[in-house]
């Protein structure tokens, strides 16, 4: 009887908040290019609930526009793995009610965006701790020094319970709560018509709850990279840059300390799209393996702004990157990723996501006497459509597939997630 009841005033709740809202979108329906506030390193899925950022609710005819926005969304999910478990799967129905307001405040030369964003899910197959709560606080703030300097920072703190294949912060598994921090920021500076700079630092922080998972999953991790751009055509820059990337694990002995050079080149190939390319060498000194490695470097990318709200990104990467596998220090990745927002009518639009991750646990990188070298497929989709009712209130629907298959077949899980969604803005 509470659950109904539970379930019941969840479903008035978000008939209301649409009922006053002014406009919504869905988040992942929103283009880079147009988008204000982005993580600087996603940790969560793209969903509601984690990092998809929102754009503050265009104003109506006649109406001023608001610093602010507040949207709600409640959402009803099937969720056919929630334990991301190999033998024991629980299916379940989980209902969540998703509120977040954001700040969108413009200052003379600068750019301030914040959003906070709560979440609540209900976990209709548990009879114990059944409910889940979230948190995500995601800050931007950019300032223009001069027509030649720049400067950029984002920052993102959250307690979360879902894990991520979109992403290399934290477990890929169901390992319970933690909070991540992910801090970024870029300097950039054009020296000369020909010659430009940029500078970035990052530092990302994962901390789990559970003291069994944190032992071997918590750690830290810092990067700097410097890069310089020589104009060589009025469409490419030539680049050279270099890279250093840290990760220490707070309570086990792996990690590693990675230094990479590479050159590359940056194509404006149309007013609305970009390509680059990177291809470099990297050495790693990995912690308690007792050796060192050198191997390639390399990376891809393609932004193209297909229309105001329609943006297709899509990349690839190969490099040492953090892994949850408690038994190595790293692993080298070959990584695609992709990320496709449509807009098919005035009243329809879609979205698409998509990370493929193959990991090589290669020699150097596993401890000895452990698991030995193997590799493995991480596979992350989320693919869905948006139906823009009003002014005032949207529907959404879609799918979430994620899979690991390992050559460590304990490893292995598949969970597929359908849900459906209604999203109100004021």
């Amino acid at each position: 009887m509470l659950k109904v009841s539970f379930y019941t005033f969840l479903i008035i709740l978000g008939v209301w908040v649409g009922s006053q809202a002014a406009f919504a979108v869905d988040p992942n329906y929103l283009p880079v290019a147009t988008d204000n506030l982005t993580a600087s390193t996603p940790v969560q899925e793209p969903s509601a609930s984690s990092t998809s950022s929102t754009q503050p609710a265009t104003a109506e005819a006649g109406e001023t526009p608001k610093f602010y926005t507040i949207t709600a969304e409640l959402r009803e999910t099937y969720d056919d793995n929630p334990y991301t478990s190999t033998t024991d799967k629980t299916p379940t129905f989980e209902t969540s009610i998703t509120p977040s307001i954001l700040f969108d405040v413009p200052m003379e030369n600068s750019q301030f965006d914040s959003r906070l964003t709560f979440d609540a899910t209900n976990y209709a197959a548990e009879s114990s701790d059944s409910t889940q709560i979230s948190a995500d606080f995601l800050a931007r703030f950019t300032h223009q020094f001069s027509d030649r300097f720049a400067i950029d920072v984002r920052d993102e703190t959250g307690y979360f319970y879902e894990p991520s294949l979109f992403s290399y912060a934290g477990s890929p598994y169901q390992d319970g709560n933690y909070i991540s921090q992910s801090f970024s920021t870029d300097f950039t500076a054009q020296w000369t018509p020909l010659v430009s700079t940029v500078s970035s630092f990052s530092n990302s922080e994962v901390f789990y709850d559970n003291s069994a998972v944190a032992e071997g999953e918590d750690y830290i991790q810092n990067s700097f990279s410097q890069s310089i751009g020589f104009s060589i055509l009025p469409k490419y820059t030539l680049v050279f840059a270099g890279l250093y990337s840290g990760i220490s694990y707070n309570n086990i002995g792996r990690g590693y300390n990675s230094y990479t050079g590479m050159t590359g080149i940056d194509w404006a190939v149309l007013p609305t799209m970009s390509a680059s390319v990177r291809v470099g060498a990297s050495y790693t000194q990995v912690d308690e393996v007792g050796g060192d490695t050198t191997t390639p470097y390399a990376t891809a990318s393609l932004d193209w702004q297909l229309g105001h709200r329609s943006h297709l990104e899509v990349g690839y990467s190969y490099s040492v990157v953090p892994t949850d596998v408690t038994t190595a220090s790293g692993q080298v990745a070959s990584r695609v990723y992709a990320n496709f927002n449509y807009d098919i009518s005035r009243s329809l639009s879609a979205h698409l996501n998509l990370a493929e991750n193959y990991g090589d646990y290669a020699t150097g990188f596993v401890q000895s006497n452990t698991t030995g070298t193997f590799t493995e497929w991480d596979s992350a989709l989320d693919v869905g459509l948006t139906y823009h009712i009003s002014n005032h209130f949207d529907a959404n629907i879609g799918y979430t597939f994620s899979d690991v298959s390992s050559q460590l077949s304990y490893r292995d899980y598949t969970r597929n997630q359908y849900y459906f969604g209604i999203r109100g803005s004021y």
